[in-house]
């Protein structure tokens, strides 16, 4: 009865158009609110006054995303489900209203009107935000159903992605059911192996390079990462050759993640793969000018603050010098013996422990608690790099629009959430 509903109204909004809307590309950095962007800018460029980033470039507007229930503070499915189906609904929803019924998404109304879609994030792709695009459930970690949902529901016969890439294979890949398998004897191309990417060309394409969520760029080599800016590359390449117009949807997962456990290295080197992604997303504006981009996020995390214990400074240069995300650290200390936990942190930052640091550490992997060990490789990176949280969870503060290429003017000002996802439906069903 529900998917009986939801493509009715498919079919209600696909009428013909005399001239199709621009290619559209979505870009939403999860948890990215204004001190992420601010904070981007100077852990950027640290000469004073610092240049402006490609974000700052194409500000446009805020955007209030509180949900429709008793909560003020959003979370990611409600607040992807006001950018995707143009609808407040509850903390929780995926792409469904208050009533838990299937509102049609924008990617949706855009295959059914013979777009290209494609979807890409750095966490899994069944994750709330890129699901939101691509299912209907009333519970955001249903991720199980949802992953089915990617394969089960079509639209005149087709998946509803020509490109998905980003992790998961956890939840594709399962003792009852492989739905890679499945996409492949459909006659699409699955890929697990990132080296693949550049070489694979065909569509529908699949591309899953990791159980869950990819690395935090903070734990890998490649500091100024290019991940997102090479899956959206690939994808504008692929969605573009098909010759019909497309949207896409790509996500920075894991600056909300970072954000969570008040990581500012963390969050910081998500930031510089979003950035990037954002830069390749621009510069295929400039080659093909019926093209929009907005750039936006669900909410903000952390209440981060740049700045902070009472002192008018920052320091960007100490954050370079954390190389583990503090998650991934606790981890390597819980598994190590009690006296080696100050060896990791040392080898995992350019900064000299103090003599109270290093016995707090050995004292802290004695009691065998994960969150005593985050929260003080909390303390020692935030107050030496003056990093101010309020929260380890979201915040009800404003979010910022960017936007740029044909139509930017129409995301100016300040509005609701769900406006950007009305605007955008507006374009893909214009007549």
């Amino acid at each position: 009865m529900l998917k009986r509903f939801l493509f009715s109204a498919l079919a209600a909004a696909s009428v013909a158009q005399a001239e199709p809307a621009p290619n559209i590309i979505l870009m939403i950095g999860d948890g990215m609110g204004v001190s992420h962007t601010t904070a981007y800018r100077y852990f950027a460029d640290e000469s004073r006054p610092a240049r402006p980033t490609v974000l700052d470039e194409m500000l446009v507007g805020m955007s209030r995303n509180t949900p429709d229930d008793d909560y003020l503070i959003t979370d990611s499915a409600a607040g992807a489900t006001a950018l995707s189906a143009g609808i407040k609904t509850y903390n929780g929803a995926i792409a469904v209203d208050n009533n838990k019924q299937p509102v049609p998404t924008v990617l949706e109304l855009a295959k059914e009107r013979g777009y290209q879609t494609g979807v890409i994030s750095t966490v899994q792709v069944n994750h709330a935000t890129p699901a939101s695009f691509l299912a209907h459930n009333e519970a955001r970690r249903n991720y199980h159903e949802l992953a089915d949902d990617y394969l089960d529901e079509k639209i005149k016969d087709q998946f509803k992605f020509d490109v998905l890439l980003g992790g998961g294979t956890d939840y594709f890949v399962r003792n009852d059911r492989d739905l890679t398998e499945e996409f492949k004897q459909a006659g699409g191309t699955y890929i697990d192996d990132w080296s693949e990417l550049e070489k694979t060309n065909s569509l529908p394409l699949m591309g899953l390079f990791a159980p869950v969520n990819l690395p935090y760029v903070v734990d890998t080599d490649d500091k100024d990462v290019t991940r997102l800016a090479t899956m959206v590359s690939k994808a504008t390449d692929l969605l573009d050759d098909a010759g019909k117009p497309f949207f896409l949807m790509a996500e920075g997962g894991m600056i909300d993640w970072c954000s969570h456990d008040n990581d500012i290295a963390c969050t910081m080197y998500e930031m510089t793969d979003f950035a990037n992604g954002v830069q390749a997303a621009k510069d295929y504006v400039d080659a093909h000018p019926n093209t929009l981009l907005v750039i936006t996020a669900d909410h903000e995390t952390g209440g981060l603050s740049v700045g902070g214990y009472h002192t008018k400074q920052w320091k960007p240069a100490i954050v370079k010098q954390v190389h583990r995300a503090i998650v991934t650290l606790a981890d390597d200390i819980l598994a190590a013996e009690p006296e080696q936990a100050p060896k990791l942190v040392a080898a995992a930052v350019d900064f000299e422990l103090t003599d109270k640091e290093v016995k707090q550490l050995v004292r802290d992997r004695r009691t065998g608690s994960r969150d005593i060990i985050r929260q003080r490789l909390r303390d020692m990176i935030n107050e030496r790099t003056i990093t101010g949280w309020t929260s380890l969870n979201h915040s009800a503060g404003d979010i910022q629009i960017f936007a740029y290429g044909q139509g930017a003017e129409a995301f100016r000002g300040s509005m609701e959430n769900n406006v950007i996802g009305q605007k955008l439906i507006d374009l893909v069903t214009q007549d």
